[in-house]
């Protein structure tokens, strides 16, 4: 706000336009400030608005800040310009910094700041200037930096009669997506220009993982699931990245169906299954099952169970599977279950899957009597037993 009311005085002849919005006396020692250090206005008519004690301290304050005006992203092949005011700076010392990015994320697991410690870096370019200028006055200056150019973090820092300013720079980014695959989480890399990298390599705890041939990267399942910060590098160019490590979490569902009309005692009848198999919430193959089988668990009228297990039971991704077994005789309920067994990737420990579904057949046979409702009348029928 300081900057923009500083841009519209000015050129200003007087605060007045201003005063509805703005608290007088700040509003009066803004303008007197901006006017004596642009070297504008009467200059005596400003010191008195500022009064002695504030003028002193305004004649020997130090600027080296950077304009608002500075773009904030810079792409990897566009030359860096970055704009300052200073102000009582006889000389100043510009130095620039390449920042080893991956050893930074590696030993301290945050992004590159500007408070970073720089003491015993070398500055790759290291330049000194001059300036004339009274102390009062406040100047714009460009500063461009051609050297700039490959991707990669760099510290740009300003040192003058006692004041430090530093600039940030980063040229170029790489993002990601990420999928759910059988053997982990499925990282594809992609640069600024949201092109993929198929070279990309990531960092993540204590290890480093490679692209495939389509330019992916897997990484394994987590014991310990939850957010993790991760690496992606191309050559010597790095970014930190937050991503959320997965468990590994399987889950069978299938749908049942079977004909109601073709279940009569001691016909043959047909069930089809067509199975999903889900690995964290995202369907994958079925090659993954294991000991695929299907239990038919029928229940007569008296409550006895009988199950008979199908195994090496045949299942398909593009169809259902097809069974055909003979009804029992005074079947209350058929109960058909699909078991399997998967590998974890993590543990190498194999663990049992099931999905199944009921069907109630013969319901009338279960009941002593049963009631006919009509419109005019209510008809009972009684069994002897």
């Amino acid at each position: 706000v300081r900057s923009y009311l500083m841009h519209f005085l000015a050129e200003a002849e007087s605060y007045d336009e201003f005063a509805e919005y703005i608290e007088s006396n700040y509003l009066k020692r803004v303008f007197a400030e901006t006017k004596l250090t642009l070297g504008k206005g009467d200059a005596e008519k400003c010191i008195a608005m500022l009064g002695a004690s504030d003028y002193k301290a305004l004649l020997e304050r130090v600027d080296i800040d950077f304009a608002w005006t500075n773009k904030e992203t810079f792409g990897p092949e566009e030359a860096v310009t970055l704009d300052l005011h200073i102000k009582n700076v006889k000389t100043l010392i510009v130095k620039v910094y390449e920042i080893n990015a991956r050893n930074f994320y590696q030993t301290y697991g945050r992004e590159v700041g500007t408070d970073i410690n720089l003491d015993g870096l070398v500055a790759n370019e290291e330049k000194v200037e001059t300036y004339t200028e009274a102390p009062v006055l406040r100047v714009k200056r460009s500063f461009s930096f051609d050297k700039l150019k490959p991707r990669g973090v760099y510290v740009v820092e300003f040192i003058g009669n006692g004041k430090s300013s530093r600039a940030l720079i980063r040229k170029g980014q790489l993002n990601y997506t990420v999928r759910t695959g059988v053997a982990g989480q499925v990282f594809t890399v992609y640069d600024e220009s949201n092109r993929q990298v198929k070279d990309a390599t990531l960092w993540l705890d204590g290890h480093l993982y490679t692209a495939d041939e389509d330019g992916t990267i897997c990484v394994p399942f987590s014991t310990n699931p939850g957010e993790r910060k991760a690496i992606l590098g191309r050559g010597e160019f790095a970014s930190l990245v937050t991503f959320s490590h997965q468990g590994e979490s399987y889950s069978l569902t299938s749908g049942i169906h079977v004909d109601r009309e073709a279940l009569l005692a001691r016909q043959k009848a047909t069930v089809l299954v067509r199975p999903a198999l889900y690995l964290n919430q995202t369907p994958v193959t079925l090659k993954a099952l294991e000991d695929v089988s299907l239990a038919i668990t029928s229940t007569d009228l008296e409550g006895v169970n009988s199950t008979k297990v199908v195994h090496d039971f045949k299942i398909f991704e593009d169809r259902e599977s097809l069974y055909e077994f003979r009804v029992p005789e005074r079947v209350r309920t058929l109960r058909f279950e699909l078991r399997a067994k998967v590998k974890l990737a993590t543990t190498s420990q194999k663990i049992d899957l099931a999905s199944g579904d009921s069907f109630d057949l013969n319901g009338i046979d279960s009941q002593d009597s049963v009631e006919i409702g009509r419109a005019s009348c209510r008809e009972r029928v009684f069994r002897v037993v």
